[in-house]
């Protein structure tokens, strides 16, 4: 799990045996993730799904939980979307 800033996050990450680091390390292209931000405060929380099987299935069930358990906004990140300029839509073409 990465953290802008380590602080706020790494009780909560922890506590469910997960572990912290702030800050992002290279994270390959197509890496399945998703990210989290809390409702009350500015801060944000991005989980990758590194290396192992079931990693949708098991990133479904950890953004679910923390979405319903801390009360936090999460989306699907699909790392290559910002990778290039090609995946940005144009808005003057249809």
């Amino acid at each position: 799990m990465a953290a802008k800033e380590e602080q706020g996050w790494k009780e909560l990450i922890e506590k469910q045996g997960w572990q912290c680091r702030e800050g992002n390390t290279d994270i390959p292209d197509k890496t399945l993730g998703f990210s989290c931000e809390p409702e009350q405060t500015l801060g944000l929380l991005t989980v990758y799904w590194l290396n192992g099987s079931n990693g949708q299935q098991q990133l479904s069930q950890w953004r679910d939980k923390l979405a319903a358990q801390q009360g936090m906004v999460c989306t699907i990140n699909n790392v290559q979307l910002f990778d290039t300029q090609e995946n940005i839509p144009n808005p003057s073409k249809p």
